[in-house]
């Protein structure tokens, strides 16, 4: 299993909340590295629910220096996103890819056991304009097993083969980190154990 469709959808003033935050705090972006090599892939992280013992999760010292963990505040807009789950994940980010800009084919899953898998919500652009993450058979493959296009919500396994090649617009996403294996949470899912009940 790669991915799952899960089904939430945040309204447009919650959306706009959350791209307002993610603007304000632009300067906290760091280029995210892959196997030692700068990579197109921008993150905007929350620390504060990651062990201190874990320096080498991929954070910039100069961020934690600014922002230590344990002392970065969850805002209102992502407290309304977790008040939505039971079962709560690990860490949240933001993701942005620039117009244009490609992720080259990887999994990161072995890389960072704290995100083998991810609840993505996109933000920018809320449309079929949300370019698509597509997921490969093999690392040199050329064309792609299927692509996860625009859809409001799903969870999806980073420790499968992907890319992504963006467009014209600025691609931003809301991103929430498990370290759970996809079909592990695949199952909370389906035994009402992931999502809080209305």
């Amino acid at each position: 299993m790669n991915f799952f469709d899960i089904p939430l959808e945040l309204s447009a003033q919650h959306r706009q909340d959350l791209l307002e935050f993610e603007i304000a705090h632009d300067t906290f972006y760091y280029e995210h590295m892959y196997r030692g090599e700068k990579f197109a892939l921008n993150l905007l992280l929350e620390s504060n629910s990651i062990e201190d013992d874990n320096a080498d999760d991929g954070a910039n010292p100069a961020i934690l220096q600014i922002n230590p963990r344990g002392s970065f505040q969850t805002p209102d807009c992502i407290h309304k996103v977790l008040e939505m789950f039971s079962y709560q994940p690990v860490r949240w980010s933001f993701a942005k890819i620039n117009k244009k800009n490609i992720i080259p084919t990887h999994r990161d899953g072995q890389d960072s056991r704290k995100r083998n898998t991810v609840i993505i919500f996109p933000l920018q652009p809320y449309n079929e304009h949300y370019a698509p993450c597509d997921i490969m058979r093999f690392p040199n493959s050329k064309k792609p097993l299927e692509s996860i296009t625009f859809r409001p919500c799903y969870a999806f396994s980073t420790e499968c083969w992907h890319r992504v090649k963006n467009n014209k617009y600025c691609r931003k996403s809301l991103q929430l980190w498990y370290a759970d294996h996809i079909e592990t949470l695949y199952e909370k899912f389906q035994q009402g154990q992931l999502l809080k009940k209305d």
